[in-house]
């Protein structure tokens, strides 16, 4: 039993770090992309907007990440 629960919580501690290197990439990727929209591609209107807000908001939450 005592095995079974230090197995368990190493694989807790493992999978919490994954999550946090990938989330890690996953906040450079979106920094990325959205710099290249902000700069080159995003109509300043819409950059502006309270709808490209949300989107960024959005994209940025846990529950996306």
């Amino acid at each position: 039993m005592k095995t079974l629960l230090a197995f368990l919580i190493g694989a807790l501690f493992l999978t919490q770090s994954v999550n946090d290197e990938k989330k890690a990439e996953r906040i450079k990727m979106l920094d990325g992309s959205f710099t290249l929209l902000e700069e080159k591609i995003g109509d300043p209107e819409w950059l502006d907007d309270e709808s490209f807000m949300s989107l960024k908001e959005l994209m940025y939450s846990d529950s996306v990440l």
